[in-house]
This record gives structure tokens, C-alpha cells and sequence, in this order.
């Protein structure tokens, strides 16, 4: 992680990250120091940004951590609570909404849990004031919670560029390292969303459309053409007597005087010294 006028920014290296493949596709996944991910896990996280994706051409990821006061060897306060704001949530922006929750302790006595929501991105396009309400509400609840840094993401359907952050940030969730051993509670939480009826899932056209992927590069050739040219007008050294050139008051100023046929200094000189012009009332 990097830090860019003292926001930090992730970045997806060779050193963080391996490839794990889905379906047709490869897709940067978060590489642990030790234990590695489960990979059944990382599946289940890639299928859930599937089934969003089958609902909403642009999806909303959300992250937030939350911690419980006190240590319990089930899950039933964080069900409770996600459960209840999938149903808050799908009331207030009116859109399907998909949580998922990885339970996780290291060296403290209490759990503490990564959560991310998926919401409609036509409905949400900036994520302030969900992570307070959720805050607020855990809070409430008996817990504190944990403002992740960069805690958004924007999926864009078959786009695969606006996947990779999305996904590798996610795929922390299906690490080994740090899941309880030896508990009856679940380290791996979501709730049941179907996808859409359309959803062909022997294929991956929702994260990867050759048709879109066309299209981007397109728009991103024709605006690097666009910026050339705009570099290469600004650039140009014109000539004196270039014809049409829309050019600067000082730089015409300069090509005027530069351009003259005589002197004219000695105007200068009559006008300083006021042998030539005098004032009309003077006359």
C-alpha cells in the first residue's frame, strides 16, 4: 500500500498478489504471507460479484470491519445484525443488496469480522453515508467499527479491468491464516441471492464481454490519439508568417516588432523628450 497525498492507495503488485482462475479467466487474488487462501472460498466470492452483475450493470462493493465486545463461539449477533441490514438497505435504495463476512482471530480474546455489501451502483454512487449508518448501528448493537482505507469499489458488467481491485480486495476474505481451528461457528458468511433468470453461469460473459472490452480500448485509443494532438498544437514552434494560427496577444506583439521594416526608436525618443506632442490647451 502506497500513499498519494496522504490518502492510501492500493496497489496490485506481482509481490501481494498471485492468479487464480474462474471459469474461463485469470484474476489477481490477494497472496498471503503463509497458509495461502481457500480456494473454494475465493470461488464463492467471485460467483457472488456474478450474481450481482446478472441484476446491475454497475455494482457498488462496500468494506467495513466490525468487532463485538465480547468473545462468542457462534455467529448469531453478526446474522442478526447483516440480516437485518440486508433488509433496511434493500428498502432504502430499492435494489437487491449481497453481504459477505469473514470471521477471523488472531492473537486477541474476541473475534472482529470483515464485511462487504454489494448494492446497485445506479442506486448508491458514493458510500459516506452507508459506512456511518452501519457504524452507528454496530455500535448500538454492542461493538466498535473499523473504517478500512479505499473502502469502495465500482464493478462495471464484463469489464474486467473494474473487477481487479473489487476481487482482490475481497479474496482477503478467503484467507487461511487467522480462521479459528476447532470452533463450530462458520468463518465464512453470506446471505442467498439468486441471480437473475437470464444468468447463464456456464459462462463468464458478466465478468469478462469481449464486446465491452472492445469497446474500452477503443475509446481509450481514440482519447490517447485525441491528447497527442492536443500535445503536439501546443507543442508546435510556429513560424513567423504561419497563416490561421490563433496565437497569443504577446506573441503577436513580439512577431509585429520583430517584423517591422524601420526603426522605431526615434518616435520613442520624441515622445520621451515632448518636442512633438504637446498638450491641446498648450496650443
Amino acid at each position: 500500500m502506497s500513499k498519494i497525498e496522504g490518502k492510501a492507495m492500493f496497489c496490485i503488485s506481482k509481490h501481494n498478489s498471485t492468479l487464480m482462475a474462474y471459469k474461463n479467466h485469470a484474476y489477481h487474488v490477494y497472496k498471503p504471507k503463509s497458509q495461502g487462501l481457500k480456494p473454494q472460498l475465493v470461488n464463492k466470492i467471485i460467483s457472488s460479484c456474478e450474481t450481482m452483475l446478472s441484476h446491475y450493470s454497475k455494482v457498488m462493493v462496500v468494506r467495513i470491519d466490525l468487532h463485538p465486545h465480547q468473545f462468542s463461539a457462534d455467529n448469531n449477533q453478526i446474522s442478526q445484525f447483516l440480516d437485518l441490514q440486508v433488509e433496511k438497505l434493500s428498502k432504502q435504495y430499492k435494489c437487491k443488496v449481497q453481504y459477505l463476512c469473514a470471521r477471523e482471530r488472531h492473537h486477541s480474546e474476541t473475534q472482529h469480522y470483515h464485511v462487504a455489501l454489494m448494492l446497485s451502483g445506479h442506486k448508491i454512487h458514493y458510500p459516506h453515508k452507508l459506512l456511518n449508518q452501519l457504524k452507528s448501528q454496530w455500535e448500538r448493537a454492542g461493538g466498535t467499527a473499523s473504517l478500512v482505507d479505499s473502502p469502495f469499489n465500482i464493478m462495471r458488467r464484463g469489464n474486467k479491468p473494474s473487477l481487479k481491485n473489487a476481487i482482490y480486495r475481497l479474496s482477503y476474505f478467503a484467507k487461511a491464516f487467522t480462521k479459528e481451528l476447532n470452533i463450530k461457528a462458520r468463518t465464512f458468511l453470506s446471505n442467498k441471492l439468486q441471480p437473475s433468470a437470464t444468468f447463464d453461469d456456464t459462462k463468464d460473459i458478466l465478468l469478462v464481454n469481449p464486446l465491452i472490452t472492445f469497446e474500452m480500448n477503443q475509446r481509450k485509443k481514440k482519447r490517447e490519439n485525441t491528447d497527442n494532438a492536443v500535445n503536439t498544437i501546443n507543442n508546435r514552434r510556429w513560424t513567423t508568417f504561419a497563416w490561421f494560427n490563433e496565437l497569443s496577444h504577446a506573441q503577436q506583439l513580439k512577431e509585429s516588432i520583430s517584423s517591422r521594416t524601420s526603426s522605431l526608436h526615434h518616435i520613442v525618443d520624441q515622445l520621451l523628450s515632448g518636442s512633438q506632442l504637446q498638450h491641446p490647451m498648450n496650443r
